[in-house]
């Protein structure tokens, strides 16, 4: 009898802890969701603000966007300096700004004073949009 018991008993304690890690990854979910859609809203906003002028998502001809987020061809890092530091990056004479300038020309001047997580933001936006 004392063994069913404790068999009974190591039963419970794993069923539960079983409930509360699946309960916990339900709610990391939600809160990732939360999360994302608040750096999508943000990214849109400053994109729309900031950015559209010049470029235009889904805009045919437009393909500078394309290029360096969709198809992944830069590190994140590298983007985030780009936005903010571009004449730092091209008087360093950094290869990938220099693989972009040769590509597209001279023809924006990216050196926005945006802090890290409007620039991760802005970057999120433009990454959702190009994998819809």
């Amino acid at each position: 009898m004392e063994k069913l018991l404790l068999i009974l008993f190591i039963f419970l304690i794993f069923s539960c802890k079983n409930k509360e890690n699946t309960d916990s990854d339900y709610l990391q979910k939600i809160e990732l969701e939360k999360k994302e859609r608040l750096l999508f809203s943000i990214g849109k906003t400053y994109f729309e603000k900031n950015c559209i002028s010049c470029h235009k998502l889904g805009a045919k001809g437009i393909s500078n966007l394309d290029y360096s987020f969709k198809s992944n061809n830069f590190s994140m890092d590298f983007l985030s300096k780009f936005i903010t530091k571009q004449d730092s990056l091209t008087k360093s004479e950094n290869e990938e700004a220099a693989k972009i300038l040769e590509f597209f020309g001279d023809i924006y001047n990216h050196n926005f004073k945006f802090n890290e997580e409007e620039t991760k933001s802005i970057i999120y936006y433009i990454k959702s949009q190009k994998s819809n």
